[in-house]
């Protein structure tokens, strides 16, 4: 009886031994294609597309096996419907994911999770789930609070707040909010008339600086400062 114990042990062991382990590799990341765009959620590797993550969003890594991470999206990610806020838990292609990003990169797209045009509520609103207020109560927004604006409708606008706990997409009474919200710079720099450095500089500006964040893109971001606008690079500015 314990021979035959023990010979189940080792053949138990050598399964063990053959079978690959996902590593349990809890990391903070972000999604890294080296280019404006950025990479397919999928539910499974090489399964089904489920949405899309744009580049330098944040994700937290919580597995990987071969040539896949299964992780975590802390930021805005796109589905079929539409924008959603993070949470989502999925499968990326290991080589898009880059370890050590997180929503406090000196990234300013990857600190909000979101590109486009921004906006601030001028006083406290309701965030709903609809372009009226028949429709439901997403959520309840001070005054101050970040939104990324994707379009609008009538009196509304299609929103994505940005929050701390996750973003969150609805609409917003036009009349609540203003354009840009702020940011600091974190190192002096020069304002762009373009988002590349083939553009003229049109300005500079001073490291640690109060600036208007008026659009947030990938790689470069449109920011206000003493009266001029320009395009400046997303790892000179912070979101404040």
């Amino acid at each position: 009886m314990r021979r035959f114990l023990s010979i189940v042990l080792c053949v138990m062991l050598c399964m063990v031994t053959l079978v690959p382990m996902a590593s349990a590799d809890t990391k903070m990341a972000k999604v890294s294609t080296g280019s404006n765009s950025g990479v397919n959620l999928r539910v499974s590797p090489q399964g089904t597309v489920k949405g899309w993550v744009p580049e330098g969003t944040s994700v937290e890594v919580i597995s990987t096996s071969g040539n896949w991470c299964r992780v975590r999206v802390i930021g805005t990610w796109v589905n079929k419907n539409g924008y959603s806020h993070g949470n989502s838990y999925g499968y990326i292609w290991k080589a898009y994911v880059s370890v050590g990003g997180s929503k406090k990169s000196s990234n300013v797209a990857a600190q909000i999770g979101a590109t486009g045009n921004t906006a601030r509520t001028k006083t406290a609103t309701t965030l709903r789930s609809g372009a009226g207020n028949g429709y439901g109560k997403v959520a309840s927004l001070a005054a101050g609070a970040k939104l990324m604006v994707s379009s609008s409708k009538g009196t509304w606008a299609k929103v994505i707040a940005i929050r701390s706990g996750g973003n969150k997409p609805g609409y917003v009474l036009k009349s609540a909010i203003a354009k840009g919200f702020g940011g600091t710079t974190t190192a002096a720099c020069n304002m762009r008339a373009g988002g590349s450095t083939s553009f003229g500089v049109v300005g500079s500006v001073p490291m640690g600086a109060t600036v208007t964040i008026l659009y947030v893109g990938s790689t470069w971001s449109q920011i206000r400062y003493g009266g001029t606008t320009g395009y400046v690079k997303n790892s000179y500015l912070r979101v404040k």
